[in-house]
């Protein structure tokens, strides 16, 4: 009898054993150089161009801070807010507009809707930004999202634009949207 007991403590130590380091090695699908989960990040695009029919525009850098709400080994699902800026003049702030065929291109506000990536390398999101100059409008954006896992890149495919309200002037700003998104601070996807 006591050697089963001791059979069945060895056996219950080695299903124990087996089990801690496979939920420990659970790695979020968005995380930092030590396998955490990153729920706030911050991506940054520096070639992102829309085309309109309005005419093209592009934002020096644009800047998306993420929340994640869910991080899974499988997927991401979240949120958050952004901004966008041309290229200073020397001497001048961040503040400044984008540049488009037809001038300067303000935009006011950024807003992440939601952004969904899957272990698969792909993705999905929707945003929107007001554009307050030349015209005044809000411009609805929803793209497919393609990256390489493990890496730090999210990029922009099939990117569609929608000016609202729908229409003119605001109707000329539907289009296509493309660019590369870096995650800062050493975060990486996949």
């Amino acid at each position: 009898m006591i050697k089963k007991m001791m059979l069945l403590a060895v056996a219950a130590a080695a299903v124990v054993a087996f089990a801690v380091p496979a939920t420990a090695s659970a790695t979020p699908l968005l995380h930092d150089a030590n396998e955490e989960a990153a729920n706030n990040v911050m991506a940054v695009s520096e070639n992102t161009v829309s085309t309109t029919g309005f005419g093209s525009f592009e934002c020096t850098t644009v800047e998306l801070s993420i929340t994640a709400t869910e991080n899974t080994t499988t997927m991401v699902h979240g949120s958050g807010s952004g901004a966008a800026f041309g290229t200073p003049p020397l001497g001048h702030g961040r503040d400044e507009p984008c540049l488009g065929g037809s001038g300067h291109v303000v935009i006011s506000r950024v807003a992440v809707n939601t952004i969904h990536l899957d272990d698969d390398g792909t993705g999905h999101a929707s945003y929107e930004f007001d554009m307050a100059s030349p015209l005044s409008c809000t411009v609805d954006v929803t793209a497919e999202i393609a990256y390489m896992p493990g890496q730090g890149k999210l990029s922009l495919v099939n990117g569609t634009l929608t000016g609202t309200p729908v229409g003119i002037p605001c109707g000329l700003l539907d289009g296509s949207i493309s660019g590369d998104f870096t995650l800062q601070g050493g975060v990486t996807v996949g």
